[in-house]
């Protein structure tokens, strides 16, 4: 082998080596910022910056195989907290439904009760005293009272 294939050989080996992105942050004046990856022009402040080589596709294959299963499992969860939630609502519904029931039959009993108890005192049709209200009595009407047009005169 040749000297000039020996070069031309390392030249090609450099050339494929890992690839570094080179951006130059360019300022003006105004404090505008301009990234390209061709010098800046006169009057502008220049920083090069140095990104890093893309990710393998294999390292891309992966992270999106570990993103897919993530998304999977937060589905998941979300399923199983609003499977849950639905099966709280319902339990409530339930247990209102129960104390709801046993206020009909409670208000039920207490009326067989008294009208057991009033209505034999007489052997009267209509029970002597009155029913017992379930609903508080409303308030009376709040009425203003007149306002005076002109104050009372001195004395």
């Amino acid at each position: 082998m040749g000297v000039g294939r020996c070069v031309v050989l390392g030249v090609m080996l450099l050339g494929f080596g890992p690839a570094v992105h080179a951006v130059n942050k360019c300022v003006d004046g105004a404090g505008r910022v301009t990234y390209t990856d061709e010098p800046c022009s006169e009057g502008r402040v220049a920083r090069r910056l140095v990104l890093p080589p893309p990710p393998d596709p294999a390292e891309v294959a992966a992270a999106q195989l570990r993103a897919e299963r993530l998304v999977a499992e937060a589905k998941a969860f979300t399923a199983r907290q609003e499977a849950e939630m639905a099966a709280r609502r319902r339990q409530q519904a339930q247990e209102r439904q129960a104390e709801e029931r046993a206020a009909r039959q409670a208000a039920r009993l207490a009326e067989a009760d008294y009208r057991s108890v009033v209505r034999p005192l007489h052997g009267m049709s209509r029970p002597w005293l009155p029913p017992p209200r379930t609903q508080p009595l409303p308030l009376p009407e709040r009425r203003e009272r007149p306002v005076l047009q002109a104050p009372y005169p001195p004395r």
